[in-house]
C-alpha cells in the first residue's frame, strides 16, 4: 500500500479509537497502543526476534513472536473483528482458538467483569496466556489446553517449530504443513452449561466440527452471538461454507459476512478467510 494511503488509513483508525467509548477506562491506553503500532508499520521497523512483552491497551501481553503478535493485534484491536454489544455487565464469553490471548485482553477491555473460557491446543501458547493472566491479575478467565472437535480424545496439531507464535497452527495438515504433536481434544458443548453472550471461533479449519457438535447437542440454543472465522478453500476442491450458514439458519441465527479480498480474474479454489458475524433473531 502506498505511504500516503497507509498514513490516511492509520489516521482514520486512530480517530476511531478515540471515539470507541466501549473501551471505557482503557480508551486512552488503547489509543497509545495503536499509535505505537501505526508508527511501527509506517516506518517499517524490524521486529525483534524471540518472545517478549508488549503493552496492549494498558495490559501486559506475553508474546512468542513480535510479527505474529502484531498480526493478532491488527485483527483483534485495530479491526475489532470480535467487538460485540450486550446489556450484560458480566457477559459469558467462549474464546475458541485463543493463541496468545489477544482476544482475552480485548474482551476484558470491553467488559472487565466478563467470564471468559478459553481453548488453545498449543501448550507453549497456553504458557504465554498464563503469564499474561498472572501479569495483569486477570480474574474470571479459565484456560483449557485442548483442541475442539466432534469427539473427545487426542488429535495431531501441526505447527512450525521455527514460528511458535503462528496463528495458522492447525489440526489439519492442509492448513499448516509441518511437525505434529498430540494434543487433547474436547467437545465445546460440554462447556456450554449456561447462556453464552458471545462465542468466538477461530480454530483454523475445525469450525464445522465445532458447529456440528453444538447443533447435535442442542448447546447452540444457549448462544446469543458469535463470530466464526471460516477458512474457505483450505482444501481448494472443498466448498462447504453453505453447511456453516445452513446450521446457523436452522438454529435461529441471522448473519453478516465479511471476507478477505480476492483478486480478479478469480482463481478457482483460492483460500479466503470469511468472517461470519451471527446473531440470534
Amino acid at each position: 500500500m502506498p505511504f500516503g494511503r497507509s498514513l490516511l488509513d492509520h489516521a482514520i483508525r486512530y480517530r476511531r479509537f478515540g471515539a470507541f467509548a466501549a473501551l471505557g477506562a482503557r480508551r486512552a491506553a488503547a489509543q497509545r497502543t495503536y499509535r505505537t503500532h501505526a508508527m511501527h508499520e509506517l516506518l517499517r521497523r524490524r521486529d525483534p526476534a524471540g518472545p517478549g512483552w508488549a503493552d496492549v491497551a494498558g495490559f501486559r501481553l506475553r508474546y512468542l513472536e513480535a510479527e505474529w503478535m502484531r498480526y493478532l493485534y491488527r485483527e483483534v484491536f485495530a479491526e475489532r473483528e470480535y467487538w460485540f454489544a450486550t446489556d450484560n455487565p458480566r457477559p459469558v464469553i467462549l474464546d475458541c482458538g485463543s493463541n496468545i490471548g489477544m482476544a482475552i485482553l480485548f474482551f476484558k477491555s470491553l467488559y472487565p467483569d466478563a467470564e471468559i473460557t478459553a481453548f488453545e491446543p498449543a501448550p507453549w501458547a497456553c504458557e504465554a496466556i498464563e503469564e499474561t493472566i498472572r501479569a495483569n491479575s486477570l480474574a474470571g478467565v479459565t484456560l483449557h489446553n485442548a483442541a475442539l472437535a466432534e469427539q473427545e480424545g487426542t488429535l495431531e496439531l501441526f505447527h512450525d517449530p521455527a514460528h511458535p507464535g503462528s496463528a495458522a497452527m492447525s489440526v489439519h495438515r492442509d492448513r499448516m504443513p509441518g511437525e505434529a504433536i498430540r494434543v487433547p481434544s474436547v467437545r465445546l458443548s460440554r462447556y456450554v452449561t449456561k447462556p453464552v453472550d458471545f462465542l468466538k471461533v477461530d480454530v483454523e479449519g475445525s469450525e464445522l466440527p465445532v458447529l456440528r457438535d453444538l447443533a447435535a447437542s442442542g448447546a447452540i440454543g444457549r448462544i446469543q452471538q458469535m463470530v466464526i472465522e471460516f477458512h474457505h478453500h483450505m482444501s481448494p476442491a472443498v466448498d462447504n461454507l453453505s453447511e456453516c450458514l445452513s446450521l446457523l439458519e436452522q438454529h435461529g441465527f441471522g448473519y453478516q459476512l465479511t471476507a478477505g479480498q480476492v483478486y480478479t480474474p478469480i482463481t478457482r479454489g483460492q483460500f479466503q478467510d470469511v468472517l461470519v458475524h451471527a446473531y440470534r433473531k
